[in-house]
């Protein structure tokens, strides 16, 4: 079993549960950023029935971006089909909101991992990130350097 590598020492683990996120198996936060924004990255394990899909769990993260946020939309979509057959999806979300009467332009990253099983479900490593808008030229490279490294099989640690 692999362990779950952050990209760099400025990812730190926390607690999911005190980082909010007590449904994930492993959250860090980035430091040394600029703009009073903490990113956070999170994995987290889903197991699909047969005959469900990849979209399905993209679509239910943007409604829970959306309630989290007061709204959000999909910037972007991409899926894969690596080899072996084992499904792939990635997307970027985007939301306005206002806290404290400060305005955020927030980014999610989202990758699915999916390894099917021999019964047809699939067993998907999800990865999720959240930033600001102008953060995503440092976070989103950090992000797909964890994701490409995933595979659903694999078990991760902090």
């Amino acid at each position: 079993m692999t362990t779950l590598r952050w990209p760099n020492d400025l990812w730190t683990p926390v607690d999911p549960v005190s980082a909010g996120v007590a449904d994930a198996e492993a959250v860090a936060v980035r430091r040394g950023l600029a703009s009073g924004y903490t990113p956070v990255m999170s994995v987290r394990r889903v197991l699909l029935p047969p005959r469900a899909s990849l979209e399905t769990l993209a679509d239910e993260a943007v409604q829970a971006f959306a309630r989290q946020a007061g709204g959000a939309e999909r910037l972007q979509l991409a899926l894969a089909e690596p080899g072996g057959g084992a499904p792939g999806l990635s997307q970027l979300l985007g939301a306005r909101t206002r806290v404290l009467g400060r305005d955020y332009d927030l980014r999610q990253l989202d990758g699915l991992v999916g390894d099917t099983q021999e019964d047809g479900s699939i067993a998907v490593l999800r990865l999720t990130a959240a930033c600001l808008a102008d953060q995503l030229p440092v976070v989103g490279p950090e992000f797909t350097s964890v994701l490409t490294s995933l595979s659903a099989g694999e078990r991760s640690q902090s």
